[in-house]
């Protein structure tokens, strides 16, 4: 036990208060879910250099041997020379294959893949976005309890003054043990609500040290400055989602439509045979060029370009109303952030005031030109107004990160 006291001891003391764009880059970078979007765009990298390997000649080696009815064994799918009805016997060789012209074939598919991985992206920041705003909430909780504790400090050295002022007085007579006791009993409070303040900051830097260790939060600014770093910021997901699922839709329609295009293709191949049959002289090498036209395939393909096309304009009517609402979000946390503002500035001058009546009272109250009763109202305004000013510090900066949080250039303002 006194080893695990001293070890938090130790860690306690060497803890470092950060800034909330320190902690969302740190705890970002060896999250899980930065690792998960390193793998994500990987795989998507692979998947189109893999459909751009389509427009590369294919090689293969192949070799057969056969035996009794000639020609009966085309189920084995062996290409070139190694597979002509004119070979007796056993084979092998290499084949190559090219597609010259597939007539948008690969494009098509190519922005199909393009369009995954836009829509890899999207979830990737959705994610990025649901972790940044749980730390968030996170830190900025924390950041009001410090407050809190600060605010609670300021108000205990006002109390334990006037403890002080009062014992004095009532020494003379010239104030009664109940002022004494009044004073004491706000001195007990405050100790009391020092003590949960205490507990939940703790709590939350332990939460908190659980994606960055050795860490504390601060206090919430004085004012609503809001830093979040470029790398940090994420286009909205639900656009971006939207888009990726417009352009995932064409690219199928595209690719459905090419589907019904010719395709032209060539083939070569060179090897050995062990004998030949019905033919002069052997060859020991085959070339090739053909074409192919889809004519017919029972409607399949126009009734899928009908749904690719149906699946377009919906994703395309999604998008609007995404954009619309991320913009009408925008639009309703800045008119927050600008009230939150003007209120900011009106609960400073409401603060300064109470302050000022706080010690107003207390000096009246020191002269015996004023009663117990005008101190405890002006303390408890103070207080009041103390906390008012926490809480909006803590909804003006959670209104700043609503607005910092996406990327400018990819968000109508």
């Amino acid at each position: 036990m006194i080893i695990l006291f001293l070890t938090f001891m130790i860690s306690h003391s060497l803890a470092s208060e950060v800034s909330l764009d320190d902690f969302l880059k740190t705890a970002w970078a060896s999250s899980s879910w930065r690792q998960a979007a390193v793998h994500k765009n990987e795989e998507t990298e692979q998947i189109r250099q893999s459909v751009e390997g389509r427009l590369l000649p294919h090689l293969s080696l192949e070799a057969t041997d056969s035996t009794g009815f000639p020609a009966s064994s085309s189920d084995l799918r062996i290409g070139g020379i190694m597979g002509s009805p004119f070979r007796s016997g056993g084979a092998a060789g290499i084949v190559v294959e090219q597609r010259i012209y597939d007539f948008g074939r690969i494009r098509s598919i190519l922005q199909e893949a393009k369009a995954e991985a836009r829509l890899s992206e999207a979830k990737i920041d959705e994610e990025k976005l649901s972790f940044m705003s749980r730390l968030v909430r996170l830190y900025l909780t924390c950041a009001q309890a410090y407050s809190m504790k600060r605010q609670n400090d300021r108000m205990m050295s006002w109390a334990e003054l006037n403890l002080k002022e009062t014992q004095r007085l009532t020494k003379t007579g010239q104030r009664s043990v109940i002022d004494n006791s009044l004073v004491q009993a706000e001195i007990n409070d405050l100790k009391l609500q020092q003590t949960e303040l205490e507990k939940m900051q703790n709590s939350f830097n332990e939460q908190m040290a659980f994606y960055v260790p050795s860490i504390e939060c601060r206090p919430l600014s004085q004012t609503w400055q809001m830093s979040i770093s470029d790398d940090l910021k994420v286009e909205p997901p639900q656009v971006l989602l939207a888009h990726a699922q417009r352009d995932l839709s064409q690219a199928r329609f595209e690719q459905e439509k090419a589907e019904q295009r010719p395709i032209i293709k060539a083939v070569g191949s060179a090897g050995w045979m062990e004998d030949e049959r019905l033919v002069s002289s052997q060859q020991n090498y085959s070339a090739g060029i053909g074409i192919t036209f889809p004519f017919w395939n029972g409607g399949e393909s126009v009734h899928r370009q009908h749904a690719f096309k149906s699946e377009s304009d919906y994703q395309t009517e999604v998008l609007k109303e995404a954009e619309l609402e991320i913009n009408t979000k925008l639009k309703s946390s800045n008119d927050e952030f600008t009230r939150y503002k003007e209120s900011l500035t009106q609960i400073e001058k409401n603060l300064e005031e109470a302050r000022r009546t706080m010690g107003l009272a207390s000096a009246r109250y020191r002269r015996l030109e004023g009663p117990l009763v005008d101190v405890r109202e002006a303390f408890k305004q103070l207080k009041t107004v103390e906390t008012e000013r926490n809480n909006l510090l803590l909804a003006l900066n959670r209104s700043a990160f609503e607005l910092n949080v996406f990327k400018p250039n990819n968000v109508q303002k």
